[in-house]
């Protein structure tokens, strides 16, 4: 298993968690370029992309089977502004976060 599988496990266990390029460089004792450069040549996608994709697909678990509310999904997905943590599930998903609860009840 190679390091980029170690840091994508890592971030995997760790969403809710400061994860970022400064706390993986100590973490890792890769450079940031470094980790960054790895990660993409290994799964295609930006280490920040996939942070948020991964966070996002968290926080939509939390509203469809856990009861979250928004403000809850928001803060499991480390967004400190509801609004913002709306627009980015929007346009990642699709659809608002508020239509997940709702469907879930």
């Amino acid at each position: 298993r190679g390091i980029q599988e170690d840091i994508r496990l890592y971030i995997l266990d760790s969403l809710s968690s400061d994860l970022s390029l400064d706390y993986l460089e100590k973490t890792f004792a890769l450079s940031r370029r470094s980790i960054q450069r790895k990660f993409k040549q290994a799964y295609g996608i930006g280490l920040g992309n996939f942070i948020r994709t991964e966070r996002l697909k968290l926080a939509n678990q939390a509203l469809q089977h856990d009861g979250a509310t928004i403000a809850q999904a928001a803060h499991l997905a480390c967004y400190s502004s509801t609004t913002n943590f709306s627009t980015a599930f929007r346009k990642h998903f699709g659809i608002s976060p508020s239509t997940i609860q709702n469907s879930a009840l």
